[in-house]
Order: structure tokens, then C-alpha cells, then sequence
């Protein structure tokens, strides 16, 4: 008991250091406007962020003219918006925090933040259960330290959500891959959804994870109907 609570001990710790290190490589400049350009796609996801809001709170659903009016209007008051243009996550991800801290360069970095530390933390986990903690600690310090993904964190992008939610997708899928418990492959396919609803370009991704699966379990299992639904779902 004593050996396995130091094993997970251990672990664990390692896990907060790797997550703390990712924090803290893109809090700088935390609420420094100059860190978020005013071009691009930064403030489209802050504004369609504002508009779900902004729905949220008015609640037009009376009717689908009532809906589609609400946001004729509000287009045309703010043509900023790029919803149907821009994937919807990142603007979703920032509602809440928009709602408790109000519109503002710190409510819109904080959840990239927390997704990029997500991410770095569960690529700290793959790579502990693929080959060892110590391997794990590093990848994890190289993800967190990544000049491109730390500066797009900063930025606001959504590039690191997408990368992060596809490590989260990894991860499920191979200990699907070990244990077969249908709740991992619905948590995988979910988190393979979701990296798409952040980055279209996510879905590059998708077939390295299938053809994973194929060598891990064969195409005999592929073709069970669950693996079949995940498919569909996903859109592989």
C-alpha cells in the first residue's frame, strides 16, 4: 500500500508540474491587451462570444422569426461576428468567463489557458502509460514549452485548444485500445468532436487514431457497432 501510494504520489506530482509549468509559460501579459491582436481572429471569437451571451441572456426563442431577427440585428450592429465562419468552441469556452469578468482581454485568454494546461497535462499521461513518468514529465515540458503553442495561448488562438482536446482523444483512445469500456471510446470520440469544433484542421488527425486502433485491435473489432456509431460521429 505504502509503494503504491508513493507510486501515485509521485505521478500525480509530476503531473502538477508539468500543468504548472504550461500556466505559468502563458500567464504573462495576462490582461496586457498588446498580447491579443485586434486582427484577425482574436476578436471574432470575442465577439461571437458576446453574442452567445448576449442570446443567453435576452432569450428571443419565442419564435424562429423572433430568433432570426434577434440576430439580423445584432449582425447588423456588429458585423464583427463570424459565427458559421469560425468553429463555435473557443467562442462557447469564453461565455462564462465573459459573464463573470465581462468583456476583456483577461476572460478571453483564461480558458485558452486552462485548455492548453489540460492538454500538456494529459500528454504527460499518455506518454507515463505508454512508456514511463519520466518520459511523460518531459513531453509534457517540451508541449508546455512550445515557442508556437505558448505565443498562440497568449494569443488566444485556437490552435493549442485543438491540439490540447487531441491529446485528450489519444489518451482515451488507447486505453480503449487496452480495456474496451465503452465509455472511453464515447469520451474519445467527444474529444475528437470537440478538437474539430476548435480547429477544422483537427480532423487531420483522425486517421492516424483509426489506423491506431486498426493495428491495436483489428479490423474485426472495427466493425462492431460501437466502434461503427464512434465512426459516424466522428465523421471518419
Amino acid at each position: 500500500m505504502s509503494l503504491a501510494w508513493t507510486a501515485s504520489t509521485r505521478r500525480w506530482t509530476l503531473g502538477v508540474l508539468v500543468v504548472l509549468a504550461a500556466i505559468l509559460l502563458t500567464v504573462r501579459g495576462l490582461g496586457n491587451e498588446s498580447y491579443v491582436s485586434t486582427h484577425g481572429d482574436p476578436p471574432r471569437y470575442m465577439m461571437n462570444a458576446m453574442f452567445i451571451l448576449d442570446l443567453l441572456r435576452d432569450r428571443p426563442f419565442e419564435s424562429l422569426d423572433a430568433l432570426r431577427e434577434y440576430a439580423t440585428l445584432y449582425y447588423a450592429r456588429y458585423p464583427a461576428l463570424s459565427l458559421g465562419h469560425h468553429p463555435p468552441l473557443i467562442s462557447v469556452l469564453q461565455v462564462p468567463f465573459i459573464a463573470l469578468l465581462g468583456p476583456s482581454i483577461l476572460a478571453a485568454r483564461l480558458p485558452m489557458i486552462l485548455m492548453f494546461a489540460l492538454g500538456v497535462l494529459f500528454l504527460f499521461l499518455l506518454v507515463s502509460d505508454m512508456c514511463s513518468e519520466w518520459a511523460g514529465l518531459a513531453a509534457g515540458l517540451i508541449m508546455a514549452a512550445s515557442p508556437s503553442l505558448v505565443y498562440e495561448t497568449q494569443s488566444s488562438l485556437a490552435e493549442p485548444t485543438a491540439v490540447a482536446l487531441s491529446v485528450v482523444a489519444a489518451y482515451l483512445l488507447f486505453h480503449f485500445c487496452l480495456k474496451e469500456k465503452t465509455w472511453l471510446l464515447v469520451g474519445f470520440g467527444t474529444a475528437a468532436v470537440l478538437s474539430v469544433l476548435a480547429k477544422q484542421n483537427a480532423i487531420a488527425a483522425f486517421p492516424a487514431f483509426w489506423i491506431y486502433a486498426w493495428v491495436r485491435l483489428g479490423w474485426r473489432r472495427l466493425t462492431r457497432a460501437d466502434f461503427l456509431v464512434a465512426a459516424v460521429v466522428t465523421g471518419a
